[in-house]
């Protein structure tokens, strides 16, 4: 993996709108902790990046589930949520 496709996940975090403290509580170390990982991402190992990116991805399925803004499948990236989608054949 390259030190590029690492420091996408440090963009990816603050662009889900998740909180970096509910990526550490989730990966299971201090926000401190994730913090000094992201801040060298050339550092971060594949199987922590694996923990995080997993834990990332959770917390947003969490997170779309709750808002009510689950997508279909086939819809996905359309914004569209399954209410809508259901109503209108």
């Amino acid at each position: 993996m390259q030190g590029g496709d690492k420091v996408d996940i440090k963009t990816k975090i603050r662009e889900s709108g998740i909180n970096q403290w509910e990526v550490a509580e989730r990966v299971g170390v201090g926000e401190v902790t994730l913090v000094r990982w992201l801040r060298r991402p050339e550092r971060l190992d594949a199987e922590r990046l694996a923990k995080v990116e997993a834990a990332l991805q959770q917390l947003i399925k969490e997170r779309s589930v709750e808002n009510g803004s689950e997508h279909i499948e086939s819809n996905r990236g359309s914004g569209i949520p399954w209410d809508l989608l259901l109503a209108y054949p």
